[in-house]
């Protein structure tokens, strides 16, 4: 295993916690400089960015660090790997401009259909894949495009997965990715790696 080189510490909203079972905690005042988990991500990667401008790292997490609050403040040389939420809105990226065309342009396509309708879309049949390793031990049936998680990455195309466990031990689930060169299973394998760290 590689390494610490930072960490940060995260407190609730209140500084404690709730108090202690069966007994009512008092209401506190919000501490004022209480910063959110993703917050405090984003001040690591762009501490560790700092530190290494030119390299590349992969950072990986669940939907909490998923929206835009991590993506669009992510530096280009890194690459995310994260859980989306089940109603993720994603779009075709804006179609080519045209010199002639007036008006604003768009900043994105068509809306695509939702996790649901996707995954009962039969003109794009489902793929298996067999994992077996950092703990995940299924075979699942995965879909994939590449589209705009428009409200949480802009204008930034992902590689989008919807994974589907074939013998229905949990929910299906979306990921996304920023590279657009990696497989379904580097996306998903990457994800899954985190499980031997925490």
């Amino acid at each position: 295993m590689e390494p610490a080189i930072g960490f940060r510490l995260y407190r609730n909203r209140q500084g404690l916690t709730k108090g202690k079972k069966g007994k009512k905690a008092k209401p506190r005042k919000p501490a004022p400089n209480h910063r959110t988990r993703p917050e405090l991500a984003v001040e690591l990667i762009s501490l560790v960015a700092g530190w290494f401008p030119e390299r590349k790292f992969v950072v990986s997490g669940d939907s909490a660090y998923g929206g835009a609050s991590v993506l669009k403040k992510l530096p280009r040389t890194w690459t995310s790997s994260a859980m989306c939420i089940r109603k993720a809105r994603f779009f075709d990226p804006p179609p080519a401009s045209v010199p002639e065309r007036r008006g604003r342009t768009p900043k994105k396509g068509p809306r695509l259909p939702g996790m649901a309708a996707w995954a009962d879309d039969a003109k794009q049949p489902w793929k298996t894949l067999k994992f077996d390793q950092y703990g995940l031990h299924a075979t699942l049936s995965v879909k994939t495009r590449k589209a705009l998680y428009y409200k949480s990455g802009g204008s930034r195309l992902l590689f989008i997965v919807l994974v589907r466990d074939v013998e229905g031990q949990r929910p299906d689930q979306m990921f996304y990715c920023t590279r657009l060169d990696w497989s379904a299973r580097t996306i998903l394998s990457t994800y899954a790696g985190r499980w031997s760290i925490e």
